[in-house]
């Protein structure tokens, strides 16, 4: 028969092997790239967005993120005001999390992306303008991973366009960036205003 020793001596050893199983996992999703395909189809003021999250060759996620229709309902308040944080606690926010997006950025590395977009404006001179920077920005991009196509539409005014980016990262500098993040007051405060008007 085992002694108490024995059973809480093997009990111990069972749990540090799973302790050391849930850590060697923890660090596998940590490091392991994850490859992230995003998809935007414009038309007009609509916008639909499709992804796929690839984890070790495996497709963990995909789905689509549908427009919203005009009839759904806003979120405001009995006064009829919209119920978003005010603007000087959502300007405090994003100064405080600027330096948690510089780790974000470590993690992230451009894999593909390509643009196909037809637009117009009322003024044909400011659609021609317009046209100038997004080509100036497109030329600025990595022209080895980027495939960028615009098309002036000049006599009415018109959105339309698929636009894929795939992207490569891991989790390490999320993590990092995240928990920089909430150790910030600021940004502590507007997430909990945020929760309590969604109640």
């Amino acid at each position: 028969m085992f002694t108490w020793m024995q059973v809480s001596h093997n009990l111990f050893s069972m749990i540090l092997i799973l302790a050391a199983l849930f850590l060697l996992f923890l660090v596998l999703v940590l490091i392991t790239p994850f490859d992230l395909s995003l998809g935007f189809r414009i038309r007009g003021p609509l916008m639909q967005v499709s992804y796929k999250i690839i984890w070790l060759g495996v497709v963990i996620k995909k789905g689509f993120i549908e427009p919203a229709s005009d009839d759904e309902p806003s979120s405001t308040d009995a006064t009829g005001q919209g119920s978003s944080p005010p603007l000087g606690s959502l300007l405090d926010a994003i100064l405080a999390i600027l330096p948690a997006l510089k780790d974000l950025s470590k993690s992230i590395n451009l894999q593909k992306a390509s643009c196909s977009l037809c637009f117009g404006l009322d003024d044909p001179v400011q659609t021609a303008v317009m046209s100038g920077y997004l080509w100036s920005l497109a030329a600025a991009t990595c022209p080895s991973r980027t495939s960028i196509h615009i098309e002036p539409c000049f006599d009415k005014e018109r959105l339309e366009g698929d636009i894929t980016v795939e992207l490569g990262a891991r989790m390490l500098w999320p993590s990092v960036a995240l928990i920089k993040a909430l150790r910030e007051k600021r940004i502590r405060e507007l997430l909990i205003m945020m929760i309590r008007e969604r109640r």
